[in-house]
């Protein structure tokens, strides 16, 4: 029972930052486009939990997802965080920027496990529920230590 409610507090905690940019108004230029990136995250989270819950794992849709995840992590999540983009509609925390190297560790950790799921998507032996797990779980560092609590 245990791990079903570390999928869903996994999911929920990569889910939780798509609401909140969705209700942005107002944003435009690089924290639109991270705005959107994060979103973009949690739907790949939604669908992945959904295959875990589910049992039915789809190789092909695993690997596209990785492929999305991989797309909106690592460097390409550190260039949607320059210094100094801390509008009123972000929920950025300038914890970002005081600790760049602890914020750029979980954003290619998250890269790290994306990939690490792509390799794996046509794996017979795949532990789906395991990557939501840890994937979850490197979001949920995030919003935990670099998003503004509201």
């Amino acid at each position: 029972m245990r791990k079903p409610k570390k999928i869903a507090f996994s999911t929920i905690a990569c889910m939780g930052f798509a609401g909140v940019a969705l209700g942005h108004s107002g944003a435009t230029g690089v924290v639109k486009e991270r705005m959107d990136s994060m979103t973009a995250l949690a739907t790949s989270m939604k669908s992945l939990a959904t295959m875990a819950k589910s049992g039915v794992v789809d190789p092909v849709n695993v690997s596209a997802i990785s492929q999305d995840l991989i797309a909106h992590s690592g460097q390409s999540m550190l260039d949607r965080f320059p210094e100094g983009t801390l509008p009123d509609v972000s929920e950025a925390s300038p914890a970002i920027w005081q600790d760049w190297d602890g914020f750029r560790d979980l954003a290619f950790d998250l890269e790290a496990l994306a990939v690490e799921l792509g390799e794996h998507a046509s794996s017979p032996d795949l532990a789906l529920q395991r990557y939501v797990k840890d994937i979850g779980g490197v979001c949920g560092a995030c919003h935990e230590d670099f998003r503004v609590k509201k």
